[in-house]
C-alpha cells in the first residue's frame, strides 16, 4: 500500500527523472555512434590513400598520407605491430602511447664526385682508394684492377654512413606528414595512427560498493517510506547498472 501511495504522490518526479535519463542515454548513444562512423570513414580513407609529395619553399620534400584512428588492440591489424611491441613502447615512454608512426624509406644516390688516389701494388694490380663526404653522407672504399689473365675490377665499400634528420607530425584532419632535408632519402610508406581509448562497457552487473550523494525515493526493508530528497551514505549490494558518463 505504501509503495502505491509513494508512486501516486511522486509519479511526476519519477517520470521526469526517467525522461532525463533516457534523453542523456540517447544523446550519449548518438554521439558514440557518430564518432564510430567518423572513425570508420577515416580508416577506410587511410586504407585507400597513397603518399602525396609536396615541395616546400626551402626545397625540402614533404610526404603526406591520411592516418588512422585506432584502439590499441587494432595496431597489430593496421600497423603490423605485435602486442609485445606495443608494451615495449609503453615501457620506454613510461605512459600510454597516444600516437604512433611506422615509416619506410629508400635511399638513392645517383652520382657522387669523389676524391681518389691510385697506386700500383705490383705490375699486374692497380688500387684506387676513394672517399666522399657531405653534410648527410660519408662513403669510403677501394677498387682493385687486375690486368692478367684478363682485365677485372673489384670494388669494396669499407664504410658508409648517413645522417637522416626527420620531422614527423599530424595535422588537425589526421593527415600524417614526414619531411627531411636529406636529399638521398625518399619515403615509400607512411602508416600513422592516433589512438583511441578502449571501448567503454556501459552496462554491468555484479557486486557494488557505492559511496556518494544522490536524490531518490523508495522503501526500506522494514516497509518504511523514504520521500524524495538528498541521500548520502554507503551502499553495498548487487546491481545491474548503466554508466552514463566516463571519467
Amino acid at each position: 500500500m505504501e509503495v502505491k501511495t509513494f508512486l501516486k504522490d511522486n509519479w511526476k518526479n519519477i517520470l521526469l527523472v526517467v525522461s532525463l535519463l533516457a534523453i542523456i542515454a540517447l544523446i550519449m548513444s548518438t554521439t558514440c555512434a557518430n564518432r564510430k562512423a567518423d572513425m570508420y570513414e577515416n580508416n577506410i580513407k587511410a586504407l585507400t590513400d597513397t603518399i602525396h609529395t609536396y615541395q616546400l619553399q626551402n626545397g625540402e620534400l614533404l610526404y603526406e598520407k591520411q592516418g588512422y584512428i585506432l584502439e590499441k588492440a587494432e595496431l597489430e591489424k593496421y600497423l603490423d605491430l605485435s602486442k609485445k611491441e606495443i608494451k615495449e613502447l609503453e615501457k620506454k615512454l613510461k605512459s600510454s602511447v597516444a600516437t604512433i608512426a611506422k615509416l619506410q624509406a629508400s635511399v638513392r644516390v645517383d652520382t657522387l664526385r669523389m676524391t681518389d688516389s691510385i697506386y700500383i701494388t705490383d705490375d699486374n694490380t692497380y688500387k684506387n682508394e676513394f672517399k666522399y663526404s657531405d653534410r648527410w653522407l660519408v662513403v669510403n672504399g677501394n677498387t682493385e684492377f687486375t690486368l692478367n689473365p684478363y682485365p677485372e675490377s673489384h670494388t669494396i665499400i669499407n664504410n658508409i654512413g648517413m645522417e637522416l634528420p626527420l620531422k614527423v607530425g599530424t595535422t588537425e584532419d589526421n593527415k600524417w606528414f614526414v619531411t627531411s632535408d636529406c636529399p638521398y632519402v625518399q619515403f615509400t610508406s607512411i602508416e600513422g595512427a592516433n589512438l583511441e581509448k578502449a571501448k567503454t562497457k556501459h552496462w554491468g552487473m555484479g557486486p557494488t560498493v557505492t559511496a556518494g550523494v544522490g536524490y531518490g525515493w523508495g522503501t526500506d526493508f522494514k516497509g518504511g517510506n523514504t520521500n524524495g530528497g538528498l541521500i548520502a551514505g554507503v551502499m553495498v549490494g548487487w546491481s545491474i547498472h548503466y554508466d552514463v558518463f566516463e571519467w
